[in-house]
């Protein structure tokens, strides 16, 4: 014996079940989103690592505002007070090198050391610092003042062959570190 059933028309089959469809989908979906895994949102305060490098990011803008600005007002004839104040001890700095080097040509280590003794490490060393103002210029600068302080030991040792090769060291050194800085063009005898 077959059964036989009766068929649904179109319109009583959809209306419940489409209401169904929607009581069941209003059910589902906050189970749904619950069952999703949590994707929670950080505030910027709480990552370091992304201050970190917005901080980064915001050094190396200003350092290349600096340089430009710093370019732009020497190419007008203007000249910076501050730039100009912390480019004399640099500049007295290449000078007792200059002094050095010119000893140490001659074969005479003691008055290489005596131009190195001269009292202008302290502030070189303050000037540099100051005017590292990119992380390239502040990762150089402490490789200058330790070539200079090893040409000093060198000198006071009176070994003649160590400290010819730490002058090469340290003006090479002091030349990268013044193209890091921006101040190449501006020094003498560099």
């Amino acid at each position: 014996m077959a059964v036989v059933v009766p068929r649904a028309t179109a319109t009583d089959a959809t209306a419940p079940l489409n209401r169904r469809h929607l009581a069941a989908l209003f059910i589902a979906v906050p189970a749904i989103i619950s069952a999703l895994p949590a994707t929670a949102l950080i505030p910027d305060d709480d990552d370091e690592e992304l201050i970190e490098k917005a901080r980064a990011n915001r050094r190396a803008k200003l350092a290349n505002e600096k340089k430009t600005e710093r370019e732009f007002a020497r190419s007008e004839g203007f000249s910076d007070k501050a730039l100009e104040k912390n480019l004399i001890p640099v500049q007295r700095a290449i000078n007792a090198l200059a002094r050095t080097g010119a000893a140490l040509e001659s074969g005479d280590a003691s008055a290489a050391a005596s131009a190195l003794a001269d009292g202008w490490q302290s502030d070189f060393e303050a000037a540099t610092k100051t005017l590292s103002d990119n992380d390239l210029s502040r990762g150089s600068v402490s490789s200058v003042i330790a070539s200079i302080q090893t040409l000093e030991s060198n000198a006071r040792k009176g070994s003649l062959g160590d400290a010819k090769s730490s002058f090469v060291a340290s003006v090479v050194a002091l030349q990268g570190w013044a193209k890091d800085a921006g101040i190449a063009q501006s020094l003498k005898g560099l």
